[in-house]
């Protein structure tokens, strides 16, 4: 049985919370260079958007398929259509993606080091977790999918 690595008792909303407020945070106080201004901000609008419906149609799916949405629980189906042909993340991917278009509205340097380090985060202490559940547990059938389906895009 794959044991979850320390520290992954909160689920990745709440970081993804911490990093908005992280974001806005050091736009405030200390934004870097600022390299996008208004109205070319709203160009954020579109990754925003296309994130939010990424997680709202993979949390959709994997409901449909009656299988876990929260990351610590164990699977029960290994679902491969909808955005999972895309992605073997799509949920994570939605989360940057919003962060990335949170980053682009406010224009500055700084809030651009918060995606990448949530991305990061996600990464090393989720996904690689994440995989090794879904091996155990599906074998072959995952591996076959991991060959096919890339890991973020």
């Amino acid at each position: 049985m794959t044991v979850p690595p320390r520290g992954t008792r909160v689920i990745p909303p709440v970081y993804f919370l911490a990093a908005l407020t992280a974001m806005a945070f050091l736009d405030r106080v200390a934004p870097g260079a600022v390299f996008i201004r208004s109205p070319a901000t709203l160009a954020g609008v579109m990754p925003i958007l296309v994130g939010l419906g990424l997680v709202l149609s993979t949390v959709a799916s994997l409901r449909r398929h009656r299988t876990a949405v929260k990351p610590l629980k164990e699977p029960t189906t290994l679902v491969t259509d909808g955005t999972f042909r895309v992605s073997r993340n799509p949920i994570y991917l939605g989360m940057v993606l919003m962060l990335t278009g949170v980053a682009l509205m406010l224009g500055s340097a700084s809030p651009f080091c918060v995606v990448a380090l949530f991305a990061w985060w996600l990464h090393t202490r989720f996904v690689a977790y994440e995989e090794a559940v879904l091996f155990e547990h599906f074998g072959e059938q995952y591996r076959s999918y991991q060959a096919a389906v890339r890991r973020w895009v």
